[in-house]
């Protein structure tokens, strides 16, 4: 499993990405993860906190219990809605 806080690895990633099939990636307590896309499926499941998700243009609010799944090459952002972050 790679463990991010605030500071994301993406090359870590990808490269994890291109030797195994699937990879467990943990964030904690982010504030904000900028738009982005990637070479990847991208299953995610937010455990705490509360946050606006853009998705190829469309906003809405994620919170605990939420999951969803980000296509290939699809664009995405997050921002907290709150001071302490969001864990996915």
């Amino acid at each position: 499993m790679l463990k991010y806080g605030e500071k994301i690895n993406w090359d870590e990633i990808r490269d994890r990405v291109s030797k195994e099939k699937v990879i467990l990636v943990h964030h904690d307590k982010l504030k904000m993860v900028a738009m982005h896309d990637h070479s990847f499926l991208e299953l995610t499941y937010i455990i705490e906190g509360e946050a606006e998700h853009i998705l190829d243009g469309h906003m809405s609010v994620v919170k605990p219990g939420d999951y969803f799944i980000v296509d290939y090459g699809s664009r995405h952002s997050y921002k907290s809605l709150g001071s302490e972050g969001f864990l996915n």
